[in-house]
């Protein structure tokens, strides 16, 4: 009797789990991005732009057939001593996708500045992606660096959705912003515990319209609930080594 009760609750916790899989709603395939960035001399910023210009037709028909997510070309907007001047970034739902795309562009002649450059690539791998569909056309694009500390990733994630993230989806929906991301190294050349937080608009007014929501947001809130906040982040992040990064972006694209 006890094997038959056991038998029988076994079949019924068989049952429940397959009614589950067939209820629960199927996961978002996988969203990878490839990032190339130069640091060109000044003198040869022209040439590379062109270089661009002639790289857009490819990602354009990429993005078209669908190979590609989206793509996008860019010029920082604050520099540094040795920091990148310009890149390039696709996305794809595929590693495959992405090199069918990489291979395309290498068929590309580089610059001189290219070639004298120092260069750097990252490999990403979105935890979030939203966006709307955008034609071919000139942007901005803002990036949150954010190093977590070890093993307290979840913690940092679950902060960011509750506290964040509604935020960007309402910027998203009332066209403030074009899309966005959390996005963590899929090949890691860089610390392992390294957050990305990005987003586009249509130009630099976007940004300030980010700005100016997540103040609002911030104002909602009550004195105690800002310290804890504050104190929540600083529990599982370090500080110390945030950094951002603005560009303007030549031309881009997102199904």
């Amino acid at each position: 009797m006890i094997r038959q009760r056991l038998s029988l609750f076994a079949v019924v916790l068989l049952l429940a789990s397959a009614a589950a899989a067939q209820m629960a709603p199927p996961s978002a395939p996988p969203v990878f991005t490839y990032v190339a960035e130069w640091n060109i001399p000044r003198a040869q910023w022209a040439d590379y732009r062109a270089f661009a210009q002639s790289a857009q037709p490819i990602l354009d028909r990429l993005v078209s057939s669908g190979t590609l997510i989206g793509y996008g070309t860019y010029e920082t907007f604050v520099h540094e001593i040795d920091g990148p001047t310009h890149g390039t970034w696709w996305t794809a739902s595929s590693i495959a996708n992405l090199d069918k795309a990489r291979v395309e562009l290498l068929k590309l002649t580089p610059t001189q500045g290219q070639l004298q450059a120092k260069h750097r690539d990252y490999l990403l791998r979105s935890l979030i992606h939203k966006g709307s569909s955008v034609k071919t056309g000139p942007g901005f694009l803002v990036v949150s660096y954010n190093l977590v500390l070890p093993g307290k990733g979840n913690d940092w994630r679950q902060l960011w959705e509750k506290n964040q993230k509604p935020i960007f989806d309402e910027l998203v929906a009332n066209g403030a912003i074009t899309q966005y991301g959390l996005d963590v190294e899929q090949v890691h050349t860089s610390d392992p515990n390294g957050r990305y937080v990005w987003y586009t608009t249509s130009g630099p007014d976007g940004v300030d319209k980010v700005g100016a929501a997540l103040n609002a947001a911030n104002e909602k809130r009550t004195e105690q609930e800002r310290q804890t906040i504050t104190l929540q982040v600083a529990a599982v992040s370090d500080g110390k080594m945030h950094r951002d990064y603005y560009a303007n972006v030549t031309a881009y694209a997102h199904k």
